[in-house]
C-alpha cells in the first residue's frame, strides 16, 4: 500500500495547478514566475513528474516491462497529463492548443524515460546482503 499512496500524492501533485496560488498571493506569483518561466525549466519539469509518474505505476501495481504495460502506462501517463492541461486551463482562463500539445508530447517522453529507467533498473536489481566470495 506505501506504493500506492505515493501514487496517489504524486498525482494529485500533478494534477494541482500551483500556478493558481498566484491569484491569491502576488508574492507567490512573482516567485513562481521567476523559477518557472524559462521554458528549459517547465520542460524539465514536465519530464521529471510525468517519468516519476510511470516508475510510481510500475512500482504500486508491481507491473513487469512488457507491451501491454508500456500501452496501459502510457495511456494513463496521457490522461493525467490531460487532465492536469485541463485544470491549468481552467484556473488560467485560456487554452493554448500548441502549449498543451507541447505539454503533453513532453509529458509522454517524461513517461518512457520512466519506463525505460525501470527496466534498466529491474534488469540490474541492487544487491543486498552479504558478498560471497
Amino acid at each position: 500500500m506505501k506504493w500506492r499512496g505515493w501514487l496517489i500524492i504524486w498525482i494529485l501533485a500533478i494534477i494541482f495547478p500551483l500556478a493558481a496560488i498566484g491569484h491569491f498571493s502576488p508574492a507567490f506569483q512573482h516567485i513562481f514566475d521567476r523559477i518557472f518561466s524559462p521554458n528549459w525549466v517547465h520542460i524539465v519539469m514536465h519530464v521529471v513528474l510525468f517519468a516519476g509518474l510511470s516508475g510510481l505505476l510500475m512500482l504500486a501495481f508491481r507491473l513487469s516491462l512488457s507491451a501491454r504495460t508500456i500501452a496501459i502506462t502510457l495511456g494513463v501517463v496521457i490522461a493525467i497529463g490531460l487532465l492536469q492541461e485541463g485544470f491549468q486551463a481552467f484556473s488560467q482562463g485560456f487554452f493554448s492548443l500548441a502549449g498543451a500539445t507541447s505539454d503533453l508530447a513532453v509529458d509522454l517522453a517524461g513517461g518512457a524515460l520512466g519506463l525505460m529507467f525501470m527496466g534498466l533498473k529491474r534488469r540490474n536489481p541492487v544487491r543486498t546482503g552479504r558478498l560471497d566470495s
